[in-house]
């Protein structure tokens, strides 16, 4: 029931995260190419190789409709 958004990019290697794996029960995210994991609701990386975050974006459903706030 959760929607979130962040980067596609794995900040380990610069790999689409889109290709990787989702996990909804851990709510993470891992790079299918050397297996760095994110939490998605944080974007703190929760399994090496990566050390640093991917960034992330607040978010809301309304309407039916995904809004997610970036940067101008």
């Amino acid at each position: 029931g959760e929607v979130y958004a962040f980067d596609d990019s794995c900040s380990h290697r610069d790999f689409p995260l889109s290709v990787g794996e989702l996990d909804a029960e851990t709510c993470t995210v891992t790079c299918e190419w050397h297996g760095a994991a994110f939490d998605v609701r944080t974007g703190a990386a929760t399994c090496a190789p990566a050390t640093r975050p991917i960034r992330t974006y607040p978010c809301a459903v309304e309407d039916g409709d995904v809004w997610v706030e970036v940067d101008a």
